[in-house]
């Protein structure tokens, strides 16, 4: 008798340590998704304004209700464990009521009462338990019901507050970074509350709440409010080959990518979102002529035009670039309201010691070779930096900077609009005459 009752003693103490160990487990799990969750808030807010603050601040606010609800959970399980502690008291200060008490006992049957007090204990925590971890399941899944059912009605009402006169957007940029990046934002919020519905009870007034504060101002309008809240989460992250299918293109395919660890570059690049799968860093675009391209080699080096119109992004960084891995070349044009492209699988600039050299090769495309033959191997040559092998100045003569020869087949940096070989040409497209548009860029390979 008094065997069995260690036995059992020792049996309800395992038990008794297994609900604390589980208790223990519940709480770093979530702990740790918790964290994981701060860490993503924080990274993904961390150049944000005042609005990503009110974001994060509401996802802070769940998670103190988190920690309310377990520690509600944790004082549960406690309670049980202290229940089973105290009968697991009272039986051992009942088996040791002495020899006659124990011979009592087993010859009244007492035995078979306290074997079947304690199964009953037992099954009452297990089912105590399971009770909340059902609980916490339903609570996850129709919490994750309640979510998909509001985003699909993201589109529309932010759709229908474009329209509104009283929230008008006069900001083009603005206006591109809502509709090209609204399908990010909806997978990104999305996705953090997925991972809280997993471990909260929360009531469908209280999502409601959260998701309202993804869409709505009360003190501002609803540009300023996507401008300075929203900019940061819907613009794409890097420029990669096979991106168009992950972004959204209804404003432009165009979009200018910040410096970051998971992209290695050291300064903002124009991504071309859309052509042949997107990933191309655009490295030169003339589109206006408004920006003067007789530079010298300096300015050449260092970049100069804006994103959002003309430029070059600068020898060193297309430098940089390339020399990070193996880069493919595209060149689009214009010439006559026609458009047309050369592709070449191989291109890389090397450093300043070479001259910034061309390598070049393998074309196609529409536009026709003019780039390999004449200027593949050739450095860079500006007006106070003669590279070339002609015995006079192919940069002044042309009036441009290029990776001139003797000299150009193309010279897509000469003066906007000129003809007799000086403006902005591709021989094989458009004669001695200037192409009306260009725009080089690259994309990693490998």
């Amino acid at each position: 008798m008094s065997s069995k009752l260690e036995n059992l003693e020792d049996e309800m103490r395992l038990l008794k340590d297994g609900i604390r160990h589980d208790s223990a487990s519940f709480a770093k799990d979530l702990s740790s998704k918790t964290e994981r969750l701060e860490d993503k808030i924080q990274h993904v807010g961390k150049d944000l304004d005042t609005q990503t603050d009110r974001l994060e601040d509401k996802i802070e606010s769940l998670e103190k209700g988190l920690n309310k609800k377990i520690t509600r959970l944790e004082d549960k399980m406690e309670s049980l464990i202290t229940r089973l502690g105290d009968k697991i008291e009272s039986l051992a200060s009942h088996r040791t009521g002495g020899k006659a008490s124990e011979s009592t006992s087993c010859q009244n049957g007492t035995a078979e009462e306290i074997q079947r007090q304690i199964n009953t204990e037992i099954r009452n925590i297990a089912g105590n338990i399971s009770n909340i971890k059902d609980d916490i399941a339903l609570a996850g899944t129709n919490l994750g019901n309640i979510i998909n059912t509001k985003f699909l009605k993201i589109n529309h009402t932010i759709e229908s507050y474009l329209n509104n006169s009283q929230r008008q957007i006069n900001n083009t940029a603005l206006a591109k970074i809502v509709t090209t990046g609204l399908d990010s934002l909806e997978s990104s919020i999305y996705e953090k509350f997925q991972e809280i519905s997993h471990y909260t009870n929360l009531s469908y007034t209280e999502t409601r709440s959260l998701l309202n504060a993804q869409r709505t101002s009360k003190n501002t309008s609803l540009g300023t409010e996507i401008k300075f809240a929203l900019t940061d989460l819907l613009q794409p992250k890097d420029c990669y080959k096979g991106m168009s299918a992950a972004v959204s293109l209804a404003s432009s395919p165009y979009a200018v990518i910040q410096p970051s660890q998971k992209n290695n570059l050291t300064v903002p690049v124009l991504c071309d979102t859309f052509t042949d799968g997107g990933g191309w860093i655009v490295f030169q675009r003339r589109a206006t002529g408004d920006v003067d391209f007789y530079r010298d080699w300096q300015e050449y080096k260092q970049g100069f035009g804006s994103l959002d119109t003309d430029f070059w992004l600068g020898n060193e960084n297309i430098h940089a670039i390339t020399g990070s891995g193996v880069y493919e070349l595209r060149i689009d044009m214009i010439y006559n309201g026609n458009f047309a492209f050369a592709h070449y699988d191989r291109f890389s600039v090397g450093n300043e010691m070479s001259n910034y050299v061309l390598n070049v090769a393998h074309y196609d495309g529409t536009a026709g070779e003019s780039f390999i033959l004449k200027h593949h191997g050739m450095p860079f040559t500006t007006y106070d930096r003669d590279n070339d092998s002609w015995g006079k100045q192919c940069a002044v003569e042309y009036a441009g900077a290029w990776w001139y020869n003797s000299c150009h087949l193309a010279n897509l940096n000469g003066r906007w609009g000129a003809g007799a070989n000086k403006g902005p040409r591709w021989s094989a497209l458009s004669g001695e005459n200037a192409v009306s548009f260009s725009e080089m860029k690259l994309r990693r390979v490998i």
